[in-house]
């Protein structure tokens, strides 16, 4: 699905990460039912869907973990679940860019199109998953929301992002899978493509 404000002469393409570049939500929703279970939480998919998904852990463990924890705690937990997300993927070797994702940043190269990945991920994670699927050439630049002003769904990722690339919005395209996401490229004046994944699925839905 597209918004309709196509762009002029596109000089730039931008991609969150998670759920766009390679599948992750069975992951995380994996890594978030071992570490709440302790707390009394059954994390379903749509539990996960209407509390988690394209919020930050501090957001996100700030109402699920008991109101005696400090916001030191809270933060720690959130760098904890993330750590325990890495060590998954390295263990199982699960991580894969989407299918056809490596032809399509190709065809961009060769077309001398700009790009940047803008992410509510942290450093690390975006890193790794960067590494992992072997596509650091692409992506220059990698913009992280809690590094900006604002995260998603506030448009200063996505602003920064285009700053760093010095190109303009009418010439830029967004591709987004969150709601958080896809508020944040439109607020920001993008042309916008959103697609969703299924947690039970490997392979992507495009709409």
């Amino acid at each position: 699905m597209m918004n309709n404000n196509n762009p002029q002469q596109l000089q730039a393409i931008l991609f969150d990460l998670d759920g766009t570049l390679t599948h992750t939500d069975h992951i995380h929703m994996l890594i978030f039912k071992q570490l709440m279970q302790p707390f009394g939480y059954e994390i379903t998919e749509e539990f996960y869907k209407e509390r988690i998904t394209g919020k930050h852990n501090p957001e996100i463990f700030r109402h699920l973990l008991p109101s005696t924890y400090t916001h030191e705690e809270i933060i720690a937990f959130g760098e904890m679940k993330e750590e325990k997300f890495r060590e998954y993927v390295t263990s199982e070797k699960c991580m894969q860019p989407l299918l056809g994702l490596l032809e399509l940043l190709s065809e961009i190269k060769n077309n001398n199109l700009k790009v940047a990945i803008v992410t509510n991920a942290c450093r690390k994670n975006a890193e790794f998953m960067v590494s992992t699927m072997e596509i650091e050439r692409f992506f220059p630049v990698v913009i992280i929301g809690d590094e900006c002003v604002r995260g998603k769904p506030h448009p200063d990722p996505y602003l920064t992002a285009l700053k760093a690339l010095n190109v303009s919005a009418s010439n830029s395209i967004v591709f987004e899978d969150s709601p958080s996401g896809i508020k944040s490229a439109l607020a920001a004046g993008i042309c916008t493509c959103c697609h969703y994944t299924i947690i039970r699925q490997s392979t992507p839905l495009w709409l």
